[in-house]
């Protein structure tokens, strides 16, 4: 279970107990001076961030076909939205994609990858094959 609180202060202030409030959940601190998110689970407060540029296969122009763009950030949405991961920008050029991510640091960047990778070319393999394949 997640909170959004704005800092320790917020938990002083409700009567919490901060030991049994970090026992028992799970709070995203935002700093509202520099709009950075970090991340305490536990009596661990993190901030990664990755930012991960990959292209397709031979670096294919597969984001110059229709809604393959669109499509592909939707998966991507989906698939951060199941890993518990905050995406902080996505982009996409005609043959790469740039991905700016928040995580835990139980994932690491390599499953974090393997995941999305994984899950997004299994369904943007059919859409771009049936209109390669069209024309």
């Amino acid at each position: 279970m997640k909170h959004l609180i704005n800092s320790y202060e917020q938990v002083w202030s409700k009567g919490l107990n901060f030991q049994d409030t970090v026992d028992r959940y799970e709070f995203t601190i935002q700093s509202l001076l520099h709009g950075i998110c970090y991340v305490l689970v536990g009596i661990v407060c993190s901030l990664i961030n990755y930012h991960f540029v990959f292209c397709p296969r031979y670096r294919r122009k597969i984001f110059l076909i229709p809604k393959v763009e669109q499509r592909f950030k939707e998966l991507v949405k989906l698939k951060c939205k199941e890993l518990e991961i905050e995406i902080i920008a996505i982009e996409c050029d005609k043959d790469h994609s740039h991905m700016f991510l928040n995580c835990l640091p139980t994932l690491s960047p390599s499953d974090i990858m393997r995941q999305i990778k994984g899950y997004t070319s299994k369904i943007l393999w059919s859409i771009s094959h049936k209109s390669v394949t069209k024309k």
